[in-house]
């Protein structure tokens, strides 16, 4: 055998063998099981801007919700919410420029955005009553912010 048969018959060999290794045996994955996680747990919360309420409304900018709920407006009381002065519905999850009409004959230079559950009659807002302020641990969901008049 001359020498270039031999080197095709080697590299024929290497060949085979390399198909052969690759080829030979099924190879079998393991399904892998995705990972499970607890979904993201978002609390609900307020934001909301200084603003100019001479129009007799206020903006909130933004709500989220995890519930039916209510936006209330709260004149001042010496530092703390004081008398309900407007409040506008709020739906489950993002809410975003949500305008209350306020009464401005009640309204304060400081204001609370203070978010409520809907919790008796839907549709009805019902404070004192079912209609208690949301809490995330201790705290109600309040917001102060400040208006011009």
């Amino acid at each position: 055998m001359n020498s270039q048969w031999k080197h095709t018959l080697g590299l024929m060999i290497v060949l085979t063998l390399a198909l052969a290794a690759c080829s030979g045996g099924a190879a079998t994955e393991s399904p892998t099981e995705a990972p499970t996680s607890e979904p993201e747990v978002i609390d609900p919360s307020v934001s909301v801007s200084d603003q100019d309420a001479t129009g007799g409304t206020v903006t909130i900018d933004f709500i989220y919700a995890t519930d039916p709920s209510w936006i209330v407006i709260h004149a001042d009381n010496e530092g703390s919410p004081g008398a309900v002065i407007g409040h506008a519905a709020v739906a489950v999850g993002d809410n975003s420029e949500v305008v209350v009409e306020i009464d401005l004959s009640m309204a304060t230079p400081v204001l609370y955005a203070m978010l409520h559950l809907d919790a008796g009659t839907v549709g009805e807002y019902e404070f004192p009553g079912d209609d208690a302020p949301v809490r995330v641990g201790d705290s109600i969901v309040n917001v102060p912010f400040n208006i011009e008049m």
